[in-house]
């Protein structure tokens, strides 16, 4: 006795393809013979038949195989996909924290900036003082210089001055002794 046609391989697949292959197989076994024909002369043609349906199952279950085949490399590369975007993720986590830090340092360089242009501002201003302050030395010394010349000519006055008293005080006297 023949047995009856199964869904078992084709009902664990959920793929469009193969509900299309289960709805034809429930419409061939819908057509499938309840009972055994009598004569001699159809069993030619039901070996046909059987010969056919063995061809035409194994063809499906070597579509099934290759559909499954398909899926499985579908999942692999959906796999591989969302690996990649976890990478991809990580790759932009990693870029924005740079980001920032390269805005800190940013922020950081621009301090640096501003505080070498006081300190520069700084010194040139200490340059124009010490520049000044060099010219007053400089006037200063000019000064002494003047002022000890003056001195040296009063002194040198003096000197002669103080001889001509010295000899007016002398003569003063050699006047008074004489009289």
């Amino acid at each position: 006795m023949r047995r009856k046609p199964s869904l078992r391989l084709i009902g664990k697949l959920k793929s469009g393809v193969a509900r299309a292959c289960k709805r034809n197989f429930i419409m061939w076994k819908s057509n499938w013979p309840r009972r055994r024909p009598s004569s001699s002369a159809s069993a030619p043609r039901t070996n046909e038949r059987a010969y056919a349906a063995r061809q035409k199952i194994v063809g499906l279950e070597a579509k099934i195989a290759e559909l499954t085949s398909k899926v499985e490399e579908a999942q692999v590369e959906t796999a591989a996909k969302q690996q990649m975007e976890v990478e991809l993720s990580e790759a932009k986590v990693q870029l924005s924290t740079k980001d920032k830090d390269l805005q800190a340092k940013d922020v950081e360089i621009a301090e640096l900036k501003r505080r070498l242009d006081e300190q520069i501002d700084r010194c040139e201003s200490l340059e124009i003082d010490l520049e000044a302050e060099k010219v007053k030395a400089i006037d200063a010394e000019e000064a002494r210089a003047v002022s000890t010349a003056a001195l040296n000519v009063a002194q040198t006055n003096y000197s002669e001055a103080q001889g001509i008293v010295d000899t007016l005080v002398s003569e003063a006297e050699w006047m008074r002794t004489r009289e």
